[in-house]
C-alpha cells in the first residue's frame, strides 16, 4: 500500500467518522426536543418549568452554535411565574 491509497484511505475513514457524528448530533437534538415538549406538555409542569441556557436561546433565536447537550430547566413557584409574566408584559408595551 503506498502513501496514495493510505491518505485516500484515511481520509474515507475521517469521512465516516464525520457522518456518524452528524448523525448523532441530529439524533441528539430530536432527543432534546421530544424531552422539551414532553415536559411542557405537562399540565402540572407547563405553569412551573422555564427552560433556561443554550437550549432556550436555540428555540428562541435559532442559534444552533449555542446550544447545549443538558437540557436546563428552573422550577418556579406561582409569585415568581406571575412576576416573570408581569415583567414580559411591560416589556412587550416598552418596546
Amino acid at each position: 500500500m503506498d502513501t496514495d491509497d493510505l491518505s485516500q484511505e484515511a481520509y474515507r475513514a475521517i469521512m465516516i467518522e464525520s457522518e456518524i457524528l452528524i448523525m448523532d448530533i441530529k439524533l441528539l437534538d430530536k432527543i432534546k426536543k421530544i424531552s422539551i415538549i414532553a415536559l411542557v406538555s405537562d399540565d402540572d409542569l407547563m405553569d412551573k418549568l422555564v427552560l433556561k441556557g443554550g437550549n432556550a436561546i436555540n428555540l428562541i433565536f435559532n442559534l444552533s452554535s449555542r446550544a447545549s447537550i443538558d437540557i436546563e430547566f428552573k422550577l418556579i413557584t406561582k409569585q415568581e411565574y406571575g412576576k416573570r409574566n408581569s415583567n414580559i408584559n411591560e416589556l412587550r408595551r416598552n418596546a
